[in-house]
């Protein structure tokens, strides 16, 4: 992409419609309008004539984006390449994964919850995720991706890398279409996740005792067999099903002040993030991370891909770093408002809280969320505001921990 901007760079000048120019630079640069000959057909008042240097490489990233449908992860080091021309291309990606979501996925409650209320002086609702097909939000990004692949692509199967809930998505996804998977899992998986998935009909292959190593094994077995390499966050498909989520928010419960969301990869905030910011841009969205893990959090706030140290912690969902170039960094840095961090304690206070009040089991990274808005909760006194509850998947020994 960076080549073929320092190659257009040579164009002098192109036409291009004003309504385009405002989408992709959001309408934040004059360029003044030109007159056309009149054997033109369309309307001159609607285009302006402007050099290619005069847009920034995020800008043209967002044109390409625009007319081709295709992205690019290559950019300069350090730069923050998101524009608002991708936002809408997602937005839109968003309104088309609600179509798969709903033929495979269950529609998730969003229930009030009058103890949350009642303690903060907000009007609290919980996004319940847990009760998801497969115990997480992480089935919807997954089913997304699967079904944009094309025949050839399913026929050959598709690899993933996980411990834990993006793996069970996938397999039960590719289970529902006929698509042979494979996961990756690390050597120390949580035998309960690993049944889980292999019960779904995935094959099982355990490599290294860390993630990282697990996941290139992985992405170097889909490069040399062909095969689909589905990511658990830095693909666009699998975020605009995981926006879905926020599409449901605003057709289940109208317009809210703020929306709390636990980020690991940051693929689940970067699709609600999307989708709210373009139907309902009041909405803050909150991210919410454990101070053990703070991967995503170091990142936004250092504007770009950085190593963070990362300690065991209750949120085993969100742990771990964020890959370089991956995409959800700009959008994060774009639509998150606020970035809150919990400690360990107060994540294992929350699941207490929400498992005695609603009686439901929830994983550590479900009590992130509810920490985080526990911890602000003054800055939402008569406020609407939803919490996402991501998931349920919680290790018999974990919980032990919880609860004793």
């Amino acid at each position: 992409m960076r080549a073929a901007y320092q190659a257009a760079q040579t164009v002098s000048l192109i036409l291009i419609s004003v309504q385009l120019l405002e989408l992709i630079t959001g309408n934040n640069r004059p360029f003044a309008p030109i007159s056309i000959s009149s054997d033109f057909s369309a309307d001159p008042g609607q285009f302006t004539l402007i050099s290619l240097n005069a847009l920034t490489s995020c800008e043209f990233q967002g044109l390409v984006l625009l007319l081709t449908g295709k992205q690019s992860h290559e950019k300069e080091p350090n730069e923050h390449f998101y524009c608002r021309g991708v936002g809408m291309k997602l937005y839109d990606s968003i309104l088309s994964a609600e179509k798969v979501v709903r033929e495979y996925l269950r529609l998730t409650p969003a229930e009030h919850s009058p103890f949350l209320s009642n303690e903060t002086g907000a009007e609290v609702f919980l996004k319940l995720e847990n009760f998801q097909v497969t115990g997480s939000f992480k089935a919807r990004g997954a089913i997304n991706k699967l079904s944009s692949l094309t025949d050839e692509e399913k026929a050959l199967g598709v690899i993933t890398a996980s411990s834990g809930n993006h793996g069970l998505g996938v397999a039960s996804g590719a289970k529902k279409l006929g698509v042979q998977s494979t996961v990756y899992v690390p050597e120390y998986a949580d035998p309960s996740k690993v049944q889980a998935i292999e019960l779904e009909g995935a094959e099982l292959k355990f490599v290294g005792d860390d993630c990282v190593i697990t996941e290139s094994t992985a992405r170097k077995d889909a490069e040399h067999s062909g095969k689909v390499y589905i990511s658990p966050y830095n693909d666009l498909d699998v975020i605009a099903g995981q926006g879905t989520i926020g599409l449901e928010l605003l057709q289940q419960l109208g317009s809210l002040d703020a929306v709390f969301v636990s980020v690991g990869g940051g693929g689940l905030i970067s699709g609600i993030g999307a989708y709210l910011k373009e139907a309902s841009p009041r909405t803050k969205i909150v991210a919410c991370s454990p101070s053990q893990s703070p991967a995503m959090h170091a990142c936004m706030k250092a504007k770009k891909t950085i190593d963070v140290p990362c300690y065991p912690t209750l949120s085993d969902a969100t742990a771990g770093g964020v890959e370089e170039g991956a995409i959800t960094l700009d959008l994060c840095c774009t639509h998150v408002d606020q970035s809150i961090l919990v400690e360990e304690e107060e994540i294992k206070a929350a699941m207490l809280t929400v498992m005695n009040q609603h009686h439901m089991l929830i994983e550590g990274a479900a009590g992130v969320a509810v920490a985080a808005f526990l911890k602000v909760q003054e800055n939402y006194l008569g406020k609407k505001v939803a919490i996402l509850i991501c998931g349920a998947n919680i290790g018999i020994e974990k919980l032990r921990s919880v609860l004793l």
